[in-house]
């Protein structure tokens, strides 16, 4: 007997609790707040690896030259409570791995927060920076309390939501009727050569309602930079090395993938998503890649394991090994110019 069907009777447990809880936010009696600002909420309905993380870099890179832009997350992972905002003076540690990316990728030029209740992290950005323009909340789909004003869905081309059970039996948060709060839903992580037959048949099992749209995004990969000293390594040049691919991430076996199709050999060592990185780790990083017979090897590891790979009590020991990140980025396989002309008009017009 599969061990899925012995979970469903608390999936279906599970899923009584979350329809409720939907009930009494619809019915208003529990109350979602909304803002006279944008706030564009990114999330999913499953419990991760749907590609959330470039899709909010792709919408700051998209809002950040006219609009001031704010970033909230909840912070998972980090080690503190409560509000806070990213500084020069933070880590991973402090903040969570996504929002340090963010800081790390675009520095002062937004602003990045974090707070378990989103509703009083919001307010505090405004009040603290009252020329903010436009906040993107993080994974954020079921934190019901704010209520976006775009609210964009994101499941994953290999592993869509409408193929999915509910926790315990499977990965979705909620169920699949929860996709009708979306104004915008994306299928992430497309294979480049998706064709309008197979787009098709992904819009027709979403059953589309009529106030939503569906976008197709995939997957592209630049240099590789070194944690340590920043210089870079062509993403062509690969096919000299042999990889050791270490990742904390949900779902590592896209960029497994990837750096299978271009690089002379790769083996890997894979983390629990978020993981705190320790010196032992380290260690035995550094073991595996010592049975790497080549004269030319690498580690390489994603942007957000970066994040936590770079904690100075890490470093010292990280900065003798020849540690790469992989950047990512996302990019529409049609249709970009429409949604990206949907966000700008939304945001332009509250």
């Amino acid at each position: 007997m599969s061990p899925r069907i012995l979970l469903l009777p608390f999936s279906f447990l599970y899923g009584i609790i979350i329809r409720l809880r939907n009930l009494l936010f619809d019915a208003g009696i529990l109350s979602s707040k909304s803002f006279s600002f944008p706030v564009i909420v990114v999330g999913n309905l499953s419990t991760g690896g749907t590609g959330k993380t470039p899709h909010v870099i792709y919408l700051v890179n998209l809002l950040k030259e006219q609009f001031k832009v704010a970033t909230l997350s909840r912070g998972y992972g980090r080690k503190t409570k409560g509000f806070l905002m990213a500084d020069e003076n933070v880590t991973a540690v402090d903040v969570g791995d996504e929002p340090m990316l963010y800081y790390h990728r675009f520095a002062k030029s937004i602003i990045v927060g974090v707070g378990e209740k989103r509703v009083e992290a919001i307010e505090k950005i405004k009040t603290q920076h009252p020329l903010t323009g436009v906040i993107i909340l993080d994974d954020a789909f079921q934190h019901r309390y704010v209520k976006g004003g775009i609210n964009i869905l994101l499941t994953e081309f290999h592993h869509p939501y409408f193929n999915a059970y509910l926790l315990p039996a499977g990965n979705l948060r909620e169920p699949r009727n929860g996709m009708k709060r979306a104004d915008i839903i994306i299928v992430t992580k497309c294979p480049d050569d998706l064709n309008n037959l197979v787009q098709k048949t992904y819009a027709d099992k979403i059953n589309l309602l009529p106030h939503q749209q569906i976008f197709f995004s995939g997957v592209k990969y630049g240099n590789l930079i070194a944690i340590n000293d920043h210089s870079l390594i062509a993403i062509n040049s690969l096919k000299e090395y042999d990889v050791l691919l270490v990742t904390g991430i949900a779902n590592p076996e896209p960029v497994l993938n990837f750096l299978k199709s271009v690089c002379n050999d790769v083996s890997s060592l894979s983390f629990a998503d978020h993981h705190p990185f320790t010196l032992n780790d380290i260690v035995l990083i550094e073991r595996n890649f010592n049975t790497i017979a080549s004269g030319k090897k690498i580690i390489i590891t994603t942007e957000k394991d970066a994040m936590r790979l770079s904690d100075a009590a890490l470093l010292s020991h990280i900065n003798k090994l020849p540690f790469y990140y992989l950047p990512i980025e996302v990019y529409f396989i049609n249709n970009q110019n429409e949604f990206d002309q949907n966000i700008i008009k939304y945001v332009t017009k509250n």
